[in-house]
């Protein structure tokens, strides 16, 4: 078992729901694109790292 891809893969787990609940908090009423990269960036972190817990993907 591979324990630095599971750490770094809590690491973007972490990352994503801070970056989805930021962009939840603050959404910008000005770029609407803005918000929804932020959601999207958040999601695509928490992607990477369930496959780097569960070992789909190496680092």
């Amino acid at each position: 078992m591979d324990y630095k891809n599971i750490i770094i893969g809590i690491f973007f787990l972490i990352i994503g729901i801070y970056t989805i609940i930021d962009t939840y908090k603050k959404p910008d009423s000005q770029l609407i694109t803005r918000t929804l990269g932020g959601y999207i960036g958040g999601i695509g972190a928490i992607v990477i790292g369930i496959m780097l817990v569960f070992g789909i993907k190496h680092l």
